[in-house]
């Protein structure tokens, strides 16, 4: 069963921590290196999507010509404002939108925004954005790669597939009806 939700769903920290760990396959290398290997996984694989979660990670690629059909992004590395990134990203996006998602929470709105049609769509988050990878792994079709960045350690990307789909939903199941 694939889940959409109608309300935030706030991650307490005891759930936050599992969540820290590496939710995928974890590239340990620079990111000219990761992205290397990214792109032959992408020809081995042909993902139908291809999606990213943080501004390092979808700068890395972009640099690599490797264009994310999602891009969600806060414009901040590190909780900092990155200078002109704002400027790249409308050279590549044409489709943008914008939303509120609080810390520690998966917001309702990226369910319906995730599960559109566009192609190559960037999504601006007001807030925390990280918890979004379980939204996306969960609507993606199987064999979607999800990319984000595991801060100071690795490029990990999720290969989307009825086994990540059911775990995930799992988690939110188990929070959802404790």
């Amino acid at each position: 069963m694939q889940l959409q939700f109608d309300k935030n769903i706030h991650i307490c920290e005891e759930q936050k921590k599992i969540l820290r760990k590496i939710l995928g396959i974890p590239l340990f290398l620079p990111p000219l290196l990761s992205t290397k290997k990214l792109k032959t996984l992408i020809s081995d694989f042909s993902p139908p999507k291809i999606i990213t979660i943080g501004d390092i990670v979808t700068l890395n690629l972009l640099k690599n010509s490797i264009y994310p059909d999602i891009a969600i992004v806060d414009l901040k590395s590190k909780r900092k404002n990155i200078q002109g990134i704002s400027s790249i990203y409308r050279k590549i996006y044409k489709n943008i939108f914008y939303i509120d998602n609080p810390a520690s929470t998966i917001g309702k709105k990226i369910w319906k925004l995730i599960d559109t049609k566009n192609n190559k769509i960037l999504i601006i988050v007001n807030g925390e954005e990280d918890l979004l990878a379980i939204p996306l792994s969960i609507i993606s079709p199987n064999k979607s790669f999800v990319i984000y960045g595991q801060p100071e350690q690795a490029m990990v990307i999720i290969i989307v597939c009825k086994y990540i789909k059911k775990a995930f939903n799992s988690f939110l199941q188990t929070k959802l009806f404790k």
